[in-house]
């Protein structure tokens, strides 16, 4: 017995209250209470997305999601982006050279709007994982002042701790972080200011599931 569990089992015979075994392997999640309800998830998800100041745009199918899309970059040429296999919207790419719009997957800081697809999303929080490698830029969700995220409902989870249990390769991404809404500070005079150190405005496409709704 190394000191650890000597200390642990000393206390447990004060208090009965401690499990050596249990306490190695048990975990609390840090957002409680998330069930795991598809429904119940995307509402969550809504609701959590909208107070971080996200804009939330609930379409039924592709083709809305495009239209969505097209009339937020409207007048624009040139946006960031992913490329276009890691966005969820195979038309997408037709779609924009129709209009004459062309996705940098470079980093040029002097294009206002950026479109990605995200890893997940997750209920308890409204926050999307992002991951950057091949195909997927970080600069298209942190320079643009406007970022566009795109995602279908079965794509939402419960919480963070869920996603990391899925997903076992974690350490092949370059990297992977969370966004939460418009990039905030409270730094100077306790003062708001959104947008700060990455994009004044987050937009989520959100495109309803019908299969795993009528589940």
């Amino acid at each position: 017995m190394n000191s650890r569990e000597n200390i642990l089992a000393k206390l447990s015979s004060k208090t009965g209250s401690f499990d050596i075994e249990k306490d190695a392997h048990s975990n609390l999640h840090v957002v409680p209470n998330v069930p795991d309800d598809p429904k119940e998830m995307l509402a969550r998800f809504i609701e959590e997305a909208e107070k971080l100041s996200c804009e939330i745009h609930q379409v039924d199918g592709e083709k809305t999601a495009i239209e969505e899309i097209l009339t937020l970059i409207d007048g624009e040429d040139d946006i960031l982006g992913w490329a276009f296999e890691n966005i969820p919207l195979p038309n997408l790419e037709s779609a924009l050279k129709e209009k004459g719009i062309h996705i940098d997957e470079s980093a040029n800081p002097d294009l206002g709007y950026g479109i990605t697809g995200v890893e997940a999303a997750l209920a308890g929080t409204g926050s999307i994982i992002l991951s950057s490698g091949a195909g997927k830029s970080r600069a298209a969700s942190l320079l643009p002042k406007i970022h566009i995220a795109v995602l279908h409902s079965e794509e939402i989870i419960q919480d963070l701790e869920s996603w990391v249990a899925l997903k076992p390769d974690l350490h092949k991404a370059s990297n992977i972080f969370l966004v939460s809404g418009p990039s905030k500070t409270a730094d100077i005079a306790m003062e708001l200011v959104m947008g700060m150190h990455g994009p004044q405005e987050v937009h989520l496409i959100l495109i309803k599931s019908l299969k795993k709704e009528n589940k």
